[in-house]
């Protein structure tokens, strides 16, 4: 299993993280404006002290309810609570944040990081369907933002990855159907994605769950002809070699790609 990557596909604000002395309060000295706050909360995000930077937004949000940088309090407040597994609570806050920044700007990390709680193995209350729904608005999103050139490089890391998330979610819950149209997409418009190899390899999978061995012996030779090495390169060959000696394939979409991208 490939563990999540910590990139966000949306701007990252990027600022070196301060160190506290052991028992000092994580909040600037006061005085400071609602944005340099904001960036001490982040900073503290960023260097992994997720209690001290829950407070510290929280403070924020106390301090600017309604300030510039509210909304991507929540969002960061809402990736707080997921990380302590109050998927509820993250909810919650996250879809706070998507009401009030519907586009622009970070929307499409606050919908996906919404859609990821609903999804989520460990979240209690796994929603398969709601998680569908929030993925499959992610593309939506940069259509809407085309116009004010929110496109480019988000895109074309966001969407592929939404796209894929959307497809395992159809897979979990047995609509291979569906699923394929969709990673077959991913495959067709987003080639050079990170989630292009899972996908085909996905899309093979689907295929044998739905009887159709040539549809999944020609999805995993594609994908080993397009993308030779890796992770899924394997699993690939070793399905293509099952299929080619006729040996029935081992547990359909058991795999669990896990690349999510976002801190």
């Amino acid at each position: 299993m490939i563990k999540r990557l910590v990139v966000s596909f949306a701007i990252l604000f990027m600022f070196s993280a301060p160190s506290y002395a052991a028992g000092t309060s994580p909040f600037p000295p006061g005085g400071m404006s609602a944005d340099a706050r904001f960036k001490n909360a982040l900073n503290l995000y960023m260097s992994g002290s997720f209690s001290a930077a829950e407070d510290a937004f929280e403070e924020y949000l106390k301090e600017s309810p309604d300030g510039l940088r509210a909304n991507d309090s929540l969002y960061w407040l809402g990736k707080c609570q997921e990380l302590k597994g109050q998927y509820g609570e993250a909810e919650i806050l996250l879809r706070r944040a998507a009401g009030n920044f519907p586009t622009g700007g970070i929307a499409a990390s606050i919908r996906f990081e919404l859609a990821y709680c609903l999804y989520c193995p460990g979240n209690p209350k796994r929603d398969l369907s709601a998680a569908f729904r929030e993925f499959m608005k992610i593309p939506s999103i940069f259509a809407a933002d085309g116009k004010d050139g929110q496109t480019g490089d988000a895109a074309r890391a966001a969407i592929p990855q939404a796209l894929y998330y959307a497809a395992k979610c159809l897979m979990d819950m047995k609509d291979y159907a569906q699923a394929d149209e969709i990673l077959a997409r991913i495959g067709r418009e987003f080639p050079n994605s990170p989630y292009a190899a899972p996908a085909l390899y996905c899309l093979g999978m689907a295929n044998l769950a739905q009887g159709n061995t040539p549809g999944a012996l020609a999805a995993f030779r594609g994908m080993l002809a397009g993308y030779p090495a890796g992770l899924y390169s394997d699993k690939a060959a070793a399905e293509t070699g099952l299929i080619e000696r006729g040996v029935k394939s081992g547990s359909v979409a058991k795999d669990s790609v896990n690349i999510k991208a976002a801190p």
